[in-house]
């Protein structure tokens, strides 16, 4: 279920028409998802989904993924376990 809140009506008709057909989901997207990835996309916590969906989101302006962000993180931050 996805609540909003609009300022005027205007605006939540915008929503309707548009933005939130986008949001609809496919209903065999699920399935699709689990038979290409295995359950490991089950396993992440909504909060983990929503920092890396936040980090990709930063990485749209580098020339840099997801994995070579953390590599070079991980290198440069000096913290090691052990």
């Amino acid at each position: 279920m996805i609540e909003k809140h609009f300022s005027s009506l205007a605006k939540a008709r915008k929503w309707l028409s548009r933005d939130a057909q986008k949001q609809k989901a496919d209903p065999g997207s699920i399935i699709e998802l689990e038979a290409r990835t295995g359950p490991a996309a089950f396993e992440l916590s909504s909060a983990q989904l929503n920092e890396a969906i936040a980090a990709f989101k930063r990485l749209e302006e580098t020339n840099l993924g997801l994995t070579q962000a953390v590599d070079y993180a991980i290198k440069h931050s000096g913290r090691t376990r052990g």
